[in-house]
């Protein structure tokens, strides 16, 4: 085939696709902080965000649109790009990358064949230093009788060959940047990265703005800046993951869509490496021995590994609070060395290279998990859906107005005396030991109008207690940290305990694919008072010893956590402006779910205390509810539920239950109890209303 016509059949491509292109388009700018959504196959969209999202720290640390990156965005880049090289043959000339540290990848039009392979040239360091000077460059001829594989520019147009001998000799290596076939390394409307050598020029890269708008068979089209001496030029995610080998551009015709919208001016074709990988093993058997080697060794450095690191559910006896597995402080995966500063900020500087401990476990359903559960939730195709606060992403108003004041002596803590004519003592464990100590003696956290006490074992709390005036009942503004509806999201660790007895950011932010930052006292509970005491009451709740993992869509879903509190404290306590003593913890026995380094709590649990307007006299009412099901469930993975029966595990129980699997001494609640009869628990469904109080 001609070039005339390769280039003829690659415009009637870009000319496919249209339609396409305009409507993936359409979708990302409509998402600006999602792009990925605009794929529609979902599964790959599932997975991809998962990674992304995880890369980024959490859903919390998005803000804005994509552009927002981790630092570690440039030195990625800035390392993998060490691997692209000018490649300068006899009859063209382009870029090319090396795929491990003995062979290089790049076009069929840049290299077509043995011959011109061994009159071919290789230069790495063609660019500027970070002085503006030309960095010290090393030339590598090729060595094609070692490994070459090719395909023919009408075809998927990769060249593979062996690296020669280099002069002058390099001090350094240039690394390698790695392919892999795995799905799950680009979603259409993402951003795309390409380092090259336009026109020959010292390299430079192209980032951000260059939208992946086509999946068409072996092919990706994006619409980014290239031009000649670009071919043979990796194609990056955000990952700095080479998605596809860069071999054509054309002018883009169009210069506004359909909405009006200004268009990128080329449109782009880059193969797909997983189709080059599908050609490399389709043609291994033909290699000599040594070229086997070579590739098997390049293609191993990219190999998918399989999907070890998520929580393992663990069954065992039911036991208190004391009786929990002590978990080694901090052995797990993303800790490394650290130096820590406390500012109150906690900011971490990591030290080395992170390692992974994951391991393979078949876990075990939760019992009656049924139609709730995670395998069941696994098969739902209907796509990923945001929560109402967004599930993938930052809310829109941010953590900034939330200030810690951090002199802690003005801190009144949970009150026993808060109910009229009645003393409610915190329910604390009968064996004390279970409680971490303070550095200035006793083991209560006190902040405004709630009380935290930590386990000495499972970096978490035991239980926090919590005084709720309705009548003065105030809420905070997320964005300003005034009184308004909302709250914040920063978290904020607490001097006045050592931190190996909770789980820091570093945890949370390791772990944010599936867990958030779970609230025990919620935010809204204490923000009650003058305006500086109830801002002063809702930043309190932001210390990291007063949450838990939570599974996200546990956390965030009316029909689990953040239900019992919706409708125990909003539709009960506060329009009827009452007084509230409420406790909550997680239950600390033998069954959690081991995720790094960390035993998470399957079940939580939560008592209130009143005084009846009818009789005057104290009641109270728990519940307990139950995260096991969806304990695997991925942040971005389609909602399993839409608030039915069928995955509600909200149970209402007699205060007795919770004593009897917390270990904890309820004392008078247990009288107190308004829930008729003493059988077992019974699902709250059309129950749960102001009326139980």
């Amino acid at each position: 085939m001609s070039t005339n016509d390769v280039d003829a059949a690659a415009r009637q491509r870009v000319a496919d696709t249209k339609g396409q292109r305009a409507a993936i388009r359409r979708v990302a700018r409509h998402n600006p902080r999602t792009p990925w959504v605009a794929d529609p196959d979902r599964n790959r969209l599932e997975r991809f965000a998962n990674r992304i999202v995880n890369y980024r720290n959490g859903a919390e640390s998005i803000e804005g649109s994509t552009d927002f990156q981790p630092f570690l965005f440039l030195s990625e880049g800035a390392r993998v790009g060490n691997a692209v090289a000018l490649v300068e043959g006899p009859k063209a000339r382009g870029s090319g990358f090396l795929i491990s540290d003995k062979l290089l990848i790049t076009n069929n039009h840049v290299i077509r064949s043995i011959a011109d392979a061994r009159l071919t040239t290789l230069t790495f360091n063609f660019q500027l230093d970070i002085n503006g000077r030309f960095a010290k460059r090393v030339t590598f001829a090729l060595a094609p009788d070692a490994c070459f594989i090719t395909a023919a520019e009408n075809d998927l147009d990769f060249t593979i060959v062996a690296l020669g001998d280099a002069a002058p000799p390099p001090n350094e290596t240039f690394g390698f940047c790695p392919l892999s076939d795995r799905d799950d390394k680009h979603a259409l409307g993402i951003p795309l990265n390409i380092i090259q050598h336009p026109q020959l020029r010292p390299k430079e890269i192209v980032i951000r703005n260059n939208l992946l708008t086509a999946r068409v068979g072996r092919v990706l089209h994006y619409e980014t800046d290239t031009e000649g001496g670009s071919s043979g030029s990796p194609v990056f995610n955000d990952l700095w993951e080479v998605v596809a080998l860069h071999h054509y551009g054309q002018p883009f015709l169009e210069t506004t869509d359909s909405e009006g919208q200004s268009l990128e001016t080329q449109v782009n074709e880059g193969v797909r490496i997983s189709a080059i990988i599908e050609r490399i093993r389709q043609q291994r058997s033909e290699l000599s021995s040594r070229a086997r080697d070579l590739i098997d060794q390049a293609l191993a450095l990219g190999a998918t590994k399989p999907e070890t690191d998520e929580p393992v559910i663990v069954n065992g006896a039911t036991s208190g609070a004391g009786d929990a597995e002590a978990v080694p402080a901090r052995q797990g995966a993303n800790m490394g060395k650290e130096l820590k500063v406390v500012i109150p900020i906690e900011v971490i500087v990591r030290i080395g290279d992170a390692t992974c401990n994951a391991t393979v476990v078949s876990a075990r359903p939760a019992p009656d998990a049924g139609a709730g559960s995670a395998a069941a939730a696994s098969q739902v195709d209907d796509g990923p859906e945001l929560s109402p606060d967004g599930a993938l992403v930052r809310t829109r108003d941010r953590a900034e107005g939330v200030t810690i004041d951090t002199d802690y002596d003005n801190r009144d803590g949970y009150s026993p005396d808060f109910l009229d004519g009645v003393t409610i003592p915190i329910p604390l464990p009968r064996d004390t030991k279970a409680l971490a100590p303070l550095h200035d003696g006793g083991h209560e956290l006190k902040y405004t109008h709630f009380s935290v006490f930590l386990h000495r074992d499972r970096r978490m709390a035991v239980l926090t207690a919590t005084n709720i005036d309705g009548d003065a009942y105030l809420k905070i503004v997320r964005a300003t940290g005034q009184p308004k509806p909302e709250a914040g999201d920063a978290w904020y660790p607490d001097p006045r305990v050592d931190d190996k007895y909770y789980l820091g950011a570093d945890y949370y932010a390791a772990t944010s694919q599936y867990f958030d930052r779970g609230h025990l006292t919620r935010r809204e509970d204490p923000d009650w008072g003058k305006k500086a005491e109830a801002v002063r009451a809702n930043a309190d709740t932001f210390h990291l010893t007063n949450c838990t993992p939570q599974n996200w869509f546990f956390n965030q879903s009316t029909t689990r956590w953040q239900g019992i509190e919706r409708f125990v404290l909003e539709q009960g306590a506060v329009p009827n402006e009452n007084k509230l003593c409420v406790f909550q913890g997680p239950i600390l026995n033998t069954r959690y779910a081991k995720f790094r380094d960390a035993l998470v709590p399957l079940e939580f649990w939560k008592v209130v205390a009143w005084i009846g307007k009818d009789t005057s006299k104290l009641k109270a009412a728990a519940f307990k509810v139950n995260q096991a099901d969806v304990i695997k469930l991925r942040r971005g993975s389609p909602r399993p539920d839409k608030a039915g029966k069928d995955y509600l595990a909200l149970y209402r129980v007699p205060v007795k239950t919770i004593e009897n699997e917390t270990k904890l001494d309820f004392g008078a609640l247990k009288g107190a109890d308004s829930r008729d009869g003493a059988g077992e628990a019974e699902e709250l469904v059309d129950e749960l209303t102001p009326a139980i109080l």
